[in-house]
């Protein structure tokens, strides 16, 4: 795992890695909140969900996918509130 710190708080992008080497989750952030796409993977490397966050918040389309990386649900969110979700 990596995570990057400024003055005291998480800022950069943390990373958390599988025993073969692969991404497990990679998690921007700013000034110690959540700021960007969250993105988690699969231990064999295809996507499992993005979740977009704006200072703290979810905010955006997040989206789910299945084992072989298809999108499977999608969320918008505004303001970490959800507004709508849609199953594929």
């Amino acid at each position: 795992m990596r995570t990057p710190y400024k003055g005291g708080e998480i800022d950069g992008i943390e990373e958390l890695f599988y025993e073969n080497g692969n991404i497990s989750w990679r998690i921007p952030y700013k000034e110690g909140n959540k700021d960007g796409i969250e993105e988690v993977f699969n231990e064999n490397g295809n996507i499992s969900w993005r979740i977009p966050y704006v200072e703290g918040k979810i905010d955006g389309i997040e989206e789910s996918f299945d084992a072989l990386g298809n999108i499977i649900r999608t969320c918008v969110w505004k303001d970490g509130e959800l507004i709508e979700e849609t199953q594929h």
